[in-house]
């Protein structure tokens, strides 16, 4: 198969309810050089079989269909088979505006950027609560050429600045880069290197991505301890940051660290785990990462004594 301008990566698992619906939805872009890249991660139902009866019908949809390892090789296989200059991934129960790739590759080409993050809505799993017309309008875009010119969005748009969906990428942006594969939540392992191996980074307010709600899926599961994920991430990006001396980042990942840590304290006592054991671990790890800290007009040397005494003097009683 030839390359298209656009490839879009969908990971599939037991979607059978929405699949059909995902992909009519890319179907129906305005813009239409685009290839779709289905992976398949061993379904059971017929997901799979529903997206090769749609590729049969249409030669952009090309099927791989895998043993099941999860999301994030999925997504892996996905990355190994781009062939266009553009890419995006969406979810297998989500949908796209008519417009969503036109405006998205405008954007991309027109401000010689990296990647463009569009807004995004959530509905439930009514189809007819979607409006997939045209969304268009824009009261603004913003255009930045590094993390720290928009490190802010970081702490207060954290779902856009974490999730793979709602965003067009420059193939090439995702160089050396791939999804830890074993682990949920992977998405808050990997964006934040994407982002800042961006040299410019475009945000649009139009609403062009619909996100499906599901009370089923991992995110809306009851607690399990695969959730300390979300702490091992945040570690993850105050390292990052640190390596990379940009201090403001270092701060806002270790606020998240913190508040990741207390979240899942708050949901073990709820769900009857003894956490000590769980959480002492990470708390060491302040220990090191306290020592990132200097006192700047964003983090005062009130906080920087906060997290000090976290470090070294407060205890963690189950």
């Amino acid at each position: 198969m030839n390359a298209a301008t656009i490839d879009i990566i969908i990971p599939v698992y037991n979607c059978e309810k929405y699949i059909r619906q995902c992909i009519l939805s890319i179907q129906s872009q305005i813009f239409k050089d685009f290839r779709i890249i289905v992976v398949d991660d061993g379904s059971t139902d017929r997901s799979g079989s529903i997206c090769d009866e749609l590729a049969s019908s249409d030669d952009r949809i090309i099927v791989i269909h895998q043993p099941n390892g999860g999301v994030s090789a999925a997504r892996n296989t996905g990355l190994k088979n781009l062939m266009s200059q553009y890419f995006c991934f969406v979810d297998s129960d989500d949908l796209i505006h008519v417009d969503y790739l036109q405006h998205m590759y405008d954007l991309i080409t027109e401000n010689d950027a990296d990647i463009v993050v569009c807004g995004l809505n959530t509905f439930d799993t009514a189809p007819e609560s979607v409006d997939l017309s045209e969304q268009k309008k824009e009261s603004h875009i913003e255009v930045y050429g590094d993390t720290l010119e928009y490190a802010e969005k970081f702490s207060q748009e954290e779902m856009r600045l974490i999730c793979l969906w709602d965003k067009l990428y420059k193939t090439e942006v995702f160089d050396g880069i791939s999804f830890p594969e074993g682990k949920v939540y992977e998405d808050d392992n990997v964006f934040y290197k994407v982002l800042d191996a961006s040299k410019r980074t475009v945000f649009t307010d139009a609403v062009l991505y619909e996100y499906r709600m599901i009370d089923e899926s991992i995110s809306h599961s009851s607690y399990n301890l695969n959730m300390l994920n979300h702490v091992v991430a945040k570690k993850e990006q105050v390292e990052y940051f640190h390596n990379c001396h940009k201090q403001r980042l270092v701060e806002i990942a270790l606020d998240a660290y913190m508040h990741w840590i207390w979240w899942n304290i708050q949901k073990m006592k709820e769900n009857g785990i003894e956490y000590k054991e769980h959480i002492t671990p990470y708390m060491r790890y302040l220990r090191t990462a306290v020592r990132y800290l200097k006192p700047t007009s964003t983090f005062g040397i009130k906080k920087i004594l906060k997290y000090w005494y976290l470090a070294y003097f407060k205890k963690i009683s189950s």
